[in-house]
């Protein structure tokens, strides 16, 4: 799909390498990621990518996870894919209520709770 700036834009996976900084406005924080773009038939890279401008569903990825991105060939330049549920704050939001609600329904244990545990209940 190429845009009004003559970037064709192509679908990826890339892997989150790094997250910084890229600016404080208001107590809001931006950043920007290094990301490995991994394109069929086509030399892995790296670049920046931020996130989109107009960030009405969009769940900020961790370092590590693997995401949807789309790429320029010929710049090099990415964006993160707005279509990757994996960056949706919807489907994070619906999986937090889910995990909430399969935690309510699970059958208590026979036994009193011991710290290690506990411990395990709230890392999720």
């Amino acid at each position: 799909m190429t845009d009004m700036f003559g970037k064709n834009w192509q679908r990826a996976e890339g892997v989150v390498l790094a997250r910084d900084v890229a600016s404080v406005t208001d107590g809001s924080i931006t950043y920007r990621y290094i990301v490995e773009v991994w394109p069929d038939g086509l030399e892995s890279f790296r670049a920046i990518a931020k996130p989109p401008i107009i960030a009405v569903d969009f769940w900020p990825p961790d370092v590590g996870q693997t995401v949807g991105v789309l790429f320029d060939a010929r710049s090099h330049s990415v964006r993160f894919d707005r279509h990757d549920p994996r960056l949706s704050a919807r489907a994070h939001e619906r999986n937090r209520r889910l995990r909430f609600d399969a935690a309510l329904r699970e059958h208590p244990r026979s036994r009193r709770a011991s710290d290690a545990d506990r411990l395990e209940l709230l890392s999720f």
